[in-house]
């Protein structure tokens, strides 16, 4: 197995074709590795020491991986926080073990760590990963997908009593107080750009506007949802959709999809409208829409789950982060220090004088 890597922003048409076709055996072209996603998030968050790497063995590309160092001997695969998952993807069939080893020897310089967040187990081979013994291996949270293939009244029947109670009172509240509702679907760039800008007004009357995290035209969240989104227009899977409580924006999603596959990206909602269950109203009629449409088979949340949301769910799963060790005795060394130092702490809060 050998590795080559080049820097991403400057990745020859051969290297970005490799990923796009290794993409697509391994998650069928879904959008979260989609070589414009990883594009634009190194673009606007990367540092510029992001390299491709593209793994060949007998001139056929097996592997591939989006990674960056931290400090001596550590590296990461380049998972900012807008981005769904890890960076890497290994061909069906391909020894895993053999692959990371590889990858570690061949990365410039000593690597003693690489760390490996957000690894989907329905995507990417976890099982493997843990069984190469030196890892240590922690939950990330609990994410959830929802099967768009059935009719929205079959899915809508599947859900819980209380689920369904409660969107029922919530839509009887507002008939009774005369609002009316009124939802947009926009996947032309013309509409999109203009319900960005939408998006972003709401999140930034929230607490994301305290936190100066909320996306606008001038920042460089703003500026890299716009871009993105206006590339996945052009095939047609980029999404807005905007709930409006009398003709009063209230709710909005940002999505882009792929190959069958719908990422909800953002969603946010007016917390002084929070009573009407505003972002929830928004969620039921997305999947209203696109529930037995034939657009989309799958919706993937790529959040950390609340118990309400499993509530949609049709399927859920832990997501893991993964620090893999070049070898075992490094681990142990590692856990030996962490424990050391656990220990002195340990040992100081005993006795503070």
């Amino acid at each position: 197995m050998d590795w080559s890597f080049c820097a991403y922003s400057s990745a020859s048409k051969d290297a970005l074709d490799s990923w796009h076709k290794l993409n697509f055996q391994v998650t069928g072209s879904g959008p979260a590795l989609d070589q414009r996603f990883l594009g634009l998030l190194t673009n606007y968050f990367g540092n510029g020491s992001e390299l491709l790497g593209i793994c060949s063995d007998k001139n056929e590309c097996i592997a591939a991986a989006l990674v960056r160092p931290l400090h001596f001997g550590v590296w990461t695969m380049f998972v900012p926080g807008q981005a769904c998952l890890s960076p890497f993807l290994i061909s069906p069939g391909i020894n895993t073990k053999e692959v990371m080893s590889s990858l570690m020897r061949a990365l410039p310089g000593f690597c003693w760590l690489l760390k490996i967040p957000k690894v989907d187990p329905r995507l990417q081979p976890f099982d493997e990963l843990v069984e190469l013994g030196a890892t240590d291996v922690d939950p990330y949270g609990t994410t959830y997908s929802i099967d768009l293939r059935q009719n929205f009244e079959d899915y809508w029947a599947s859900r819980s009593k209380n689920l369904r109670r409660q969107l029922r009172k919530t839509m009887e509240y507002i008939a009774a107080e005369d609002v009316q509702i009124s939802v947009e679907f926009n996947t032309d760039w013309a509409t999109i750009s203009d319900a960005i800008v939408l998006h972003g007004q709401l999140e930034s009357l929230g607490w994301k506007g305290a936190a100066g995290t909320a996306i606008h035209g001038n920042n460089q969240q703003g500026e890299f949802y716009k871009q993105l989104l206006k590339k996945f227009s052009a095939t047609g899977d980029a999404i807005t959709a905007q709930l409006y409580l009398d003709k009063q924006p209230a709710a909005s999603l940002i999505c882009v999809g792929g190959n069958r596959t719908v990422i909800v990206l953002k969603t946010t909602y007016k917390q002084e409208m929070s009573k009407l269950s505003p972002g929830r109203l928004l969620d039921y009629f997305f999947l209203k829409n696109y529930c037995g449409s034939g657009k989309y088979k799958i919706a993937e949340m790529y959040t950390k789950a609340s118990p309400a949301d499993l509530g949609w769910a049709t399927n859920y799963r832990e997501w893991y982060d993964i620090n893999l060790y070049r070898s075992e005795i490094i681990k142990m060394a590692v856990d030996l220090a962490k424990n050391t130092k656990l220990f002195a702490k340990k040992i100081a809060g005993k006795n503070p004088n």
